[in-house]
C-alpha cells in the first residue's frame, strides 16, 4: 500500500483551543470538513465543531458535541448531496438539538438546500449526559445518535424528528463505527471493555413506524428494503 505525507488542511479555530480534540469528519469529496472537540464549563461537558469548506476557503465555529458529513439524496433531489448531521446537548437543558443541514454548492435540477431541526429527549438522572457520535445509515436515511451513556437514538434526516430512544446498556460508550460485515450495523467499545454490536433490523423498523407514523419518505425507503415496494 503506497503511504502518502500528511497535509495541511486548515487551521483550527481559536475558540478551539484548551479543548479535547474528540473527532474528525470529511465528506466524500473532501470538500467540507468538521472538527470535534470538548471542554468543561461549569462543570459539564460542552462541545463545538469548527467547520470547514475547502472551495471558499470558509471556517465557522457551530455548538455541537457529535457531528457527521454524510452524502444523502433527500427525497425531492434528483441527486445525492452532503449534509451536515449535528447532535448537541446545552448544560442541564432536557433536551438537546439534532440538527440536519444540506450543504452546498447547490446541484443543479435539485431543490433549494434544505435545513431540519428536531429535539432529541434526553432520559434518566444523568444531567451531565450527552451526545457523543452520529453515525448515518444510508440505505435507511437515519441517523443513529449515541450518547455517553448509551442512550441510542434513532432519527429522521428529511425531518430531523426523533423515531425511537432507548437505552442500551448501564456502560459508558467512548467509541462506534459501522460494521462493514452486517447492514445497517454499528460496533462500539465501552469503558468496561465490552464490544457493543447494534443493529437495525428493517422489518422491525417497519413494524415500529406501521403504529408510530413517521416522513413519508423515510417510510417509502424502509418498505423498499423489507421487498414490499420497488425502489425508484
Amino acid at each position: 500500500m503506497k503511504r502518502t505525507r500528511p497535509r495541511w488542511q486548515f487551521s483550527r479555530h481559536e475558540r478551539l483551543c484548551g479543548m479535547e480534540v474528540i473527532g474528525y469528519h470529511r465528506d466524500v469529496n473532501c470538500v467540507w470538513m468538521a472538527l470535534s472537540a470538548l471542554g468543561l464549563e461549569q462543570g459539564l461537558v460542552v462541545g463545538l465543531t469548527q467547520l470547514y469548506w475547502q472551495g471558499g476557503p470558509l471556517s465557522q465555529v457551530i455548538e455541537a458535541q457529535a457531528v457527521a458529513l454524510p452524502q444523502h439524496r433527500f427525497s425531492r433531489n434528483p441527486k445525492p448531496s452532503t449534509a451536515l448531521l449535528a447532535a448537541v446537548r446545552r448544560g442541564k437543558e432536557r433536551t438537546g438539538q439534532f440538527h440536519v443541514v444540506e450543504l452546498g454548492p447547490h446541484q443543479a435540477g435539485n431543490a433549494a438546500l434544505l435545513s431540519a431541526r428536531g429535539t432529541l429527549p434526553f432520559k434518566g438522572p444523568w444531567l451531565g449526559d450527552f451526545p457523543s457520535v452520529v453515525q448515518f445509515l444510508t440505505d435507511l436515511g437515519v441517523a443513529m445518535i449515541l450518547t455517553k451513556h448509551a442512550f441510542l437514538f434513532l432519527v429522521d434526516v428529511e425531518t430531523a424528528q426523533t423515531i425511537h430512544c432507548i437505552q442500551l446498556i448501564c456502560d459508558i460508550v467512548f467509541t462506534t463505527v459501522i460494521d462493514d460485515d452486517r447492514p445497517h450495523s454499528l460496533l462500539g467499545v465501552c469503558r468496561s471493555g465490552k464490544v457493543l454490536s447494534i443493529s437495525i433490523c428493517p422489518d422491525a423498523l417497519w413494524q415500529y413506524l406501521s403504529h408510530h407514523p413517521a416522513s413519508l419518505s423515510l417510510s417509502q425507503r424502509v418498505l423498499q428494503l423489507v421487498g414490499e415496494i420497488p425502489p425508484r
